[in-house]
């Protein structure tokens, strides 16, 4: 009786871990790049790049400056491809 609790008690303990380190449960590179906010940079670098607008729901262009700055997608086509919701 005792070795069967041991082993159920691996058993649960298996499932659990080995679930909560699933790999579909981190985010997709797209789904990052889509959370991404538009910010402002604090340097003279000016570039254009696209971000995901959540309230109009579509790629946007914006000038990204400064080298601290997150830049999401380098052109509307990668943006889009990405399928942003």
């Amino acid at each position: 009786m005792h070795m069967r609790f041991v082993m159920l008690l691996f058993l649960v303990a298996f499932c659990f871990f080995s679930s909560c380190c699933d790999k579909e449960a981190l985010p997709t590179e797209c789904e990052v790049k889509c959370s991404i906010k538009q910010e402002q940079g604090n340097d003279t670098i000016n570039a254009a790049n696209y971000f995901f607008d959540p309230k109009e729901k579509k790629c946007k262009l914006s000038r990204w400056t400064g080298s601290d700055t997150l830049i999401p997608f380098n052109s509307l086509e990668e943006c889009e491809n990405c399928g942003c919701k």
